[in-house]
């Protein structure tokens, strides 16, 4: 008997690629090979991503082109024509009018519009809030992404009984060092070993403030000609005029920063694999990707001390208050003068990371699918 697995793929396709696609779209490439499986894919996007397309057969429904309100009105129809024995939704809610039978699985990331409301937009933020209570009562099982996420769910929404963790991983055929210097990063003036890495949206919940600020104390004291650069990995969000606009000065006046967009996994992989260190000055995470995909590639971590980043980085991480500046400009200081002892920080990153890996993480989701759907039968 086939098992019909029904997923929300709002994320997997569309102009925009952030974090909760990297999410989708990795746990759907990473399932495990099933034969009596069959994954149904619910988006309105007309086109996946190119890699959804060629990792494994699935079934497309509902992709009538982006409209607003699809998620509310569109996708309970969908799912009453298109039934599923299990429906997940790795973007935080559910939508109402799930047809009784269907269980359902939730992926919770993080509680940004309640522990940071300004670093939002208001309407994104009143759709969460609105529907978070409803998701966390209706769902048969919650997915965190981290003990720290676990706990704060359980803080606010008393759900312990039905919640699993299940840590983001990394794809280890795509993040490993490497050995070799892109030419291509070399035609835009960088160097291995002489540039500091960001990696991530440019939204105030990024705090990228405060890196700007330490940055700019950092490289005060050093002579221009001696330099090292700052490179911004990112996509623009909501308010990130002021950010791009900092990061744009930067070329302007010293040639310090670097602006990149859109760039391929495998150059971010060369970036991570020669930088001094990747910078992740977040104000608040449910996770923190980039800190992994850094560190599979042998890169130290420069990031915020917060709940969850202790959690991940395990005492491997410099870690310094979200609004400590000063804190900040010495973990560069610190960094740029012991440039030379970097080998002893690859190995340690690498055999302490290993366990984050998306196929590890899939098999486990796809056997919590599985499991509701025998226990529901037994």
């Amino acid at each position: 008997m086939t098992i019909r697995i029904g997923i929300d793929g709002r994320a997997m396709g569309g102009k925009v690629r952030d974090g909760l696609s990297n999410v989708s779209c990795n746990y759907f490439m990473h399932f495990p090979e099933t034969e009596d499986v069959e994954f149904v894919v619910f988006s309105p996007h007309r086109n996946l991503f190119p890699e959804i397309d060629n990792c494994r057969p699935y079934k497309l429904v509902g992709a009538s082109g982006f409209r607003k309100g699809w998620f509310y009105t569109e996708l309970p129809f969908l799912l009453q024509k298109n039934p599923v024995d299990v429906f997940w939704s790795p973007l935080q809610t559910l939508p109402f009018g799930i047809p009784r039978k269907t269980k359902t699985v939730v992926t919770i990331h993080y509680f940004a519009y309640l522990k940071y409301p300004e670093t939002m937009p208001a309407l994104r933020r009143l759709n969460l809030k609105l529907l978070a209570t409803s998701t966390v009562k209706r769902a048969d099982l919650l997915v965190a992404i981290s003990n720290t996420t676990a706990k704060e769910l359980e803080a606010l929404y008393g759900s312990s009984e039905k919640t699993v963790v299940i840590y983001n991983g990394v794809d280890h055929g795509i993040f490993y060092p490497e050995k070799e210097f892109s030419p291509i990063l070399r035609g835009m003036g960088l160097e291995p070993m002489n540039y500091f890495l960001t990696v991530g949206s440019l939204e105030p919940r990024k705090n990228l403030r405060t890196l700007l600020d330490a940055s700019a104390l950092f490289l005060k004291e050093i002579p221009i000609e001696k330099r090292p650069k700052f490179v911004f990995v990112y996509g623009n969000a909501w308010k990130s005029q002021e950010f791009e606009k900092r990061i744009r000065e930067g070329i302007l006046t010293h040639g310090d920063s670097v602006p990149l967009k859109g760039i391929s996994a495998g150059l971010l992989r060369n970036l991570y694999s020669h930088a001094l260190a990747l910078v992740f000055p977040s104000l608040y995470e449910g996770f923190g990707l980039p800190m992994l995909e850094a560190m599979a590639c042998g890169c130290p971590v420069i990031a915020s001390d917060i709940p969850v980043f202790r959690e991940i980085c395990r005492g491997h991480c410099f870690l310094a208050g979200p609004k400590d500046v000063l804190g900040f400009y010495n973990a560069l200081q610190i960094y740029w003068e012991k440039r030379d002892g970097r080998g002893k920080i690859i190995e340690l990153s690498i055999n302490n990371f290993k366990e984050f890996d998306w196929k590890l993480s899939s098999s486990k989701l796809l056997n919590c699918f599985l499991g509701m759907i025998r226990r529901g039968k037994s």
